[in-house]
């Protein structure tokens, strides 16, 4: 079968000349994305649309480029309607929900960095909640995270084992004081929860040049190459929806290059894009090359897995993208998903969290790293405690009854 590759070569852009897709439902961890920019440069070129500079796939990357303090960026061209491209940014998005990990692999392979975790997207805390996933008998790490109805009409504050709620008109007293002293701005309140709490403080990320920054010298250069040429990286922890990618090649065609290192031939991301390429029958398939060690060529895999594994949505955007969107085919949500995240079901699917615990202080949420949250769980003796760090009323709060 012939292939379908909509991708023509990568070129070297000014940043300043993109536009982020309106309205993108989806939220990257910038900060990652960021941190694998710095460490491996550019190494996937980002997807725009040729008729108007909006950016398809990779919005987070570019927006962690500018950071950075990129003035160019690698980028492939696709030339597509506004109906076609709303199609692709949402399929981009939901073919990596839909992958999940082979645990015991990924802990085997992180064990092997167990001394220096840099440039993998994961950490320490990361592996030891992997081991507890694996681990049938332990105890869960977000045991009781599902809130009943009988407790819903209270506003919840929830931070590891510790969970109360409080009186709706104490806490809007509360929370009046808080928006005052944070000056109405969210990212300023949860500052001050942190605080309060004495959790630490996201990383920032280091202002520096990237260790192999994107260049017109160095780009990732795309080509067309026969399919027979590369191989599925050995013993890839990730495990995609092939059906899925076989419908939105079938849709759209390829419109995002794989990467392949070529030391080994090894595809470092986009294996399950080869998989449904050779299940549709093509000889052939675009491909952006990277020329690394075998040490790194294992860091860009789980790193280009790890960067997805922590984006999340916008409700409400993704739900008016799904009711105009013409048609379900291509986008990577079946009618069923649609229906429930209409109803208000989750806009992932429901894969474990690794490495990271959210926070609830009534309508203010944060994710905080579990290695620092169980640390910081370890000296809080009572739910009154976390009550009073918060400055909240003690005699308007009230602990979950026992099984709940």
């Amino acid at each position: 079968m012939e292939a379908k590759i909509k991708v023509g070569q990568s070129v070297q852009v000014r940043i300043n000349d993109l536009v982020p897709y309106p309205q993108n439902p989806r939220r990257g961890d910038i900060k990652a994305i960021a941190e694998s920019l710095a460490y491996h440069g550019q190494f996937k070129p980002i997807v725009v649309n040729k008729s108007n500079n909006q950016i398809l796939a990779g919005n987070h990357t570019y927006k962690a480029a500018k950071r950075l303090g990129w003035k160019t960026i690698s980028v492939v061209y696709v030339d597509v309607d506004s109906e076609e491209a709303r199609r692709i940014m949402l399929a981009d998005n939901r073919l990596n929900d839909l992958a999940h990990y082979n645990e015991p692999m990924l802990a085997t392979i992180l064990e092997t960095f167990k001394d220096n975790f840099e440039g993998t997207g994961f950490n320490e805390g990361d592996l030891k909640a992997l081991e507890r996933i694996i681990d049938k008998d332990a105890e869960p790490l977000d045991a009781g995270d599902k809130v009943t109805d009988s407790l819903k009409d209270d506003p919840e504050i929830k931070i590891s084992a510790w969970r109360f709620t409080i009186n709706k008109t104490e806490y809007s007293s509360w929370k009046e004081q808080l928006e005052w002293e944070a000056e109405n701005s969210k990212p300023k309140a949860i500052k001050i929860l942190r605080a309060r709490l004495g959790l630490p403080e996201p990383k920032p990320i280091k202002q520096e040049p990237p260790t192999n920054p994107a260049t017109e010298n160095n780009a990732p250069q795309c080509e067309t190459v026969q399919i027979q040429n590369i191989k599925p990286y050995p013993a890839n922890p990730r495990e995609g929806d092939i059906g899925a990618i076989v419908e939105s090649l079938e849709a759209h065609g390829q419109y995002r290059p794989i990467v392949a290192n070529k030391q080994t031939g090894h595809i470092l991301a986009g294996n399950h894009t080869y998989q449904a390429a050779k299940q549709l029958g093509w000889f052939e398939i675009a491909v952006t090359w990277v020329d690394v060690d075998p040490d790194q060529e294992l860091k860009i895999v789980l790193i280009d897995n790890r960067t997805s594994d922590l984006a999340t949505y916008d409700d409400t955007e993704l739900k008016n993208h799904l009711i105009y969107v013409t048609g379900k085919k291509g986008t990577g949500f079946s009618s069923e998903d649609i229906s429930e995240i209409m109803s208000g079901a989750s806009s992932k699917p429901s894969n474990q969290a690794i490495g990271k615990t959210g926070v609830r202080v009534g309508d203010f949420r944060f994710k905080q790293s579990s290695e620092e949250l169980n640390q910081w769980a370890n000296k809080i003796n009572t739910w009154e405690d976390v009550a009073e760090l918060l400055k909240m009323p003690i005699e308007a709060c009230e602990i979950y009854p026992t099984g709940v």
